[in-house]
């Protein structure tokens, strides 16, 4: 039989207020929004159930003098006890103890089922449908911006089935969403369906956590002068001054322009790329033998 008290890990003295706190700090670890282990999402609704009892005084007594059976619907306190079945047919006068005290001395001093279990079975709450995954793939600036999707996908009790879904803004590849009560059929309601998201790469930009980052092209003379360069973003184009003697994967930061919304509003990280020619140009050469010449020996502090 299940104890709401170990549930909700408090004592049986346990006063309204530790209760409640003991609630809240289980319900904020468990939370099925922050923890994506099922194990998590059964131990929260177990301790949800705790609470809606111990929280009630009139629920906790009665589940403190009669167990889980004092907890059921039309439960009526003064009919409870060893008298009998409680006005089952045919059994009215029957002693219960006397009846499992029979069947624990049959089976040798040992029950061969436990009545708790027995009696829980009529009560036990019908089980949600299976969790359900599928996957979704969106361009880089949909994962940026946010935007919505119609996802298909096929449920085993329910067949095929399409859900509007909203991805949030900021999106990074390989997370999920969880989208409540759309996954698989079951007698106690759907369970979650788990949509997995991918964001396709881009050749400049790339997504993190709580940036947008851009490799810009420049030459080594920008490179090396400084120069002011145009860079299109979600919000629009800005433009960003490279500063003097930039070397390559020098990064700049440009303060809220890397989508989101409000507060959220990301930053843009600018990484410096500078480029070289890719082609043999006996012009090109004799330029960069001037420039070598001009700069020395870079190798001459390279030591160990």
């Amino acid at each position: 039989m299940k104890d709401l008290y170990r549930d909700l890990g408090v004592s049986r003295t346990a006063s309204t207020a530790e209760i409640k706190k003991a609630y809240r700090k289980l319900a904020k670890e468990l939370h099925p929004d922050r923890n994506d282990d099922p194990r998590a999402e059964d131990r929260f609704k177990r301790v949800s159930a705790a609470y809606d009892v111990l929280s009630d005084e009139k629920k906790r007594g009665l589940y403190d003098q009669f167990g889980e059976a004092g907890l059921r619907d039309g439960f009526d306190p003064s009919g409870f006890g060893q008298q009998g079945f409680g006005g089952m047919p045919g059994m009215d006068g029957v002693d219960i103890g006397s009846l499992f005290g029979f069947a624990k001395q049959a089976a040798g001093g040992r029950m061969p089922f436990d009545i708790g279990d027995l009696m829980n079975a009529q009560r036990r709450p019908a089980e949600k449908g299976r969790n359900l995954e599928t996957s979704l793939t969106i361009p880089l600036l949909d994962a940026v911006m946010g935007c919505e999707r119609t996802v298909t996908f096929n449920a085993p009790r329910s067949g095929s089935r399409s859900v509007k879904v909203r991805i949030p803004a900021g999106v990074t590849d390989g997370k999920k969403v969880r989208l409540r009560g759309q996954g698989d059929d079951g007698a106690g309601g759907r369970g979650d369906l788990i949509l997995k998201v991918s964001v396709e790469s881009h050749p400049y930009y790339w997504l993190t956590e709580d940036a947008l980052h851009v490799k810009v092209p420049v030459g080594p003379l920008e490179a090396y002068e400084g120069a002011k360069v145009r860079i299109p973003t979600p919000a629009g184009d800005v433009q960003v001054r490279v500063p003097k003697r930039s070397a390559p994967g020098a990064k700049l930061r440009v303060r809220g322009k890397g989508g989101g919304k409000d507060s959220r509003k990301r930053d843009l990280i600018v990484h410096i790329d500078v480029r070289l020619p890719t082609e043999a140009d006996d012009a090109v050469r004799d330029a960069f033998a001037a420039l070598e010449e001009a700069v020395g020996d870079v190798r001459s502090d390279f030591k160990l």
